[in-house]
């Protein structure tokens, strides 16, 4: 199952997702991106983030409500298993019926604490 652990402990963010911040500030009706996020405790940059759209493909580090000129970010994508550093914009290759869904991991030093590629919430 994508969504627990081998022992069955359900996996979920620390927040419930909801519309990023962008599609308000920009005041676009038809913005389909959802963000949410989870706190690792024992990282050194501990927000993983986790952003869902059912139509845009060109995701900005805002939607992650990050910088990519000061946030050291990888970019994990859910549906293909590609993975690159967070830019301003980011084209995301959509997955399952042209959905995009991306994690986003803090760099530390050379590596990125993606947690397990293959549930939906990573970390």
């Amino acid at each position: 199952m994508a969504s627990c652990r081998g022992d069955g402990l359900v996996l979920k963010p620390d927040q419930p997702i909801m519309t990023s911040d962008v599609c308000f500030k920009q005041r676009f009706t038809g913005c389909h991106v959802s963000h949410t996020f989870s706190n690792v405790a024992q990282l050194a940059n501990p927000t993983v983030h986790y952003l869902f759209s059912s139509e845009e493909t060109t995701i900005t580090d805002a939607h992650f409500g990050l910088d990519a000129s000061s946030d050291k970010y990888a970019l994990y994508n859910f549906y293909t298993g590609k993975a690159a550093l967070l830019g301003a914009s980011n084209v995301i290759d959509a997955g399952y019926e042209g959905h995009v869904y991306v994690i986003a991991a803090p760099v530390n030093g050379k590596l990125a604490f993606v947690g397990e590629p293959d549930k939906y919430t990573t970390a």
